[in-house]
């Protein structure tokens, strides 16, 4: 509205200034047209003969009033004033025709304001539900997984003391069953420490506190604690280090949890027989960021192509993956992705179906504590 009032200024300013500059030379023209026909009355009166008479005075008057009448510069000055007006008139018609326009528009913007407005309303209410219910979840996951570590823990040692014989004497069959009773407990209480974790991650409650560390010694305390796994399953588990690498940086209880994640992953997926490799590589010391890289090869079942850019999701697990092993709970790798991404490294990985997977964990040397 505002653009269109301007406008219509700036069409009837320029109208004026024309009507002004027309006038400045008509009164010039008028003045010497004037000038000339006085000129030419003094000529004729001069003349006794032509105005003693009463017909030469009666042409003198009638010469006059010709002149006066007949004036061309009148005449074109009454058809420039006309055109003008209606250019002015016809301006500002159209200015308010766009006025009128603009507050058609300015009516439906309005409405449609308002509704946005009541639409983000409504989302601010279903975010609200959201956070309520998430905070419900979270609220529900933590009493839960508490409440069941403590009875699982005592069930994992009576299967414990019940194996080595500290309950009394069992013979192999009542070993073999105690055997899997205790394996099932095991991966019960590991799911439910996954979804303690992921609880944690999900209201940000995990802190992280960078202690420089010595990542071989790392690397060697992890790989102890699953020797007696990759025996009963029959897998070769492997360390080659670098000779030297300095210490990093990183909180040394996230990133066991996220390399026991991975190596517990190429173990299980890994058939008898087969190896899992854990390489210490100083290769990206040189690159921008500076980082040092652990990389996890097995020789197990691979992931399918297909599932691929699925495999971090959380509660995702690959087909081939649910076939050899049931139970699980999906969130080793999401959990593993997060905790490298709060040490601002990199993870990634290669695989092809039925021949393995090589997981990648670049952590830099000096990351953004968070």
């Amino acid at each position: 509205s505002v653009i269109t009032t301007s406008s219509v200024a700036a069409g009837c300013d320029k109208l004026r200034s024309r009507c002004y500059n027309y006038r400045m030379r008509r009164g010039r023209f008028i003045f010497w047209y004037y000038f000339i026909l006085v000129a030419v009355l003094f000529a004729l009166i001069s003349l006794g003969d032509f105005s003693a008479t009463p017909a030469g005075a009666r042409w003198l008057l009638i010469i006059c009033l010709a002149a006066l009448l007949l004036n061309p510069f009148l005449l074109l000055w009454y058809r420039e004033v006309s055109r003008v007006r209606g250019q002015m008139i016809s301006n500002v018609s159209s200015g308010n025709a766009q006025t009128e326009t603009l507050k058609i528009v300015n009516h439906k913007l309005e409405v449609q304001t308002r509704e946005l407005q009541s639409k983000e309303v409504a989302l601010n209410l279903a975010h609200n539900r959201l956070k309520e219910l998430e905070q419900a979840k979270s609220e529900f996951v933590s009493v839960t997984t508490h409440q069941l570590r403590t009875p699982l823990a005592a069930i994992k040692w009576t299967f414990h003391m019940l194996l080595v014989g500290t309950l009394g004497s069992v013979n192999d069959d009542q070993k073999n069953f105690l055997t899997r009773g205790c394996e099932s407990t095991e991966r019960v209480i590991g799911i439910v420490n996954d979804l303690l974790n992921l609880d944690y991650i999900a209201t940000e409650q995990w802190t992280y506190k960078f202690i420089p560390t010595n990542l071989k010694e790392l690397l060697d305390s992890v790989m102890f604690e699953l020797q007696k796994r990759t025996r009963e399953k029959g897998v070769t588990l492997t360390l080659t280090p670098v000779p030297s690498l300095p210490l990093i940086p990183l909180d040394p209880i996230r990133i066991s949890m996220m390399l026991e994640n991975l190596l517990e992953n190429a173990v299980k997926y890994t058939p008898t027989g087969g190896t899992v490799t854990v390489t210490l590589s100083d290769a990206r010391l040189n690159s921008s960021p500076a980082s040092v890289e652990v990389m996890i090869k097995d020789t197990g079942i691979g992931i399918p192509a297909a599932e691929q850019p699925k495999i971090f999701q959380r509660f995702y697990r690959s087909s081939n993956a649910l076939r050899a092993s049931p139970d699980g709970s999906g969130l080793g790798l999401f959990i593993a992705k997060d905790i490298v991404s709060h040490h601002q490294g990199q993870i990634w990985f290669e695989s092809v179906e039925g021949q393995g997977t090589t997981f990648h964990v670049a952590i830099p040397l000096v990351p953004n504590q968070v």
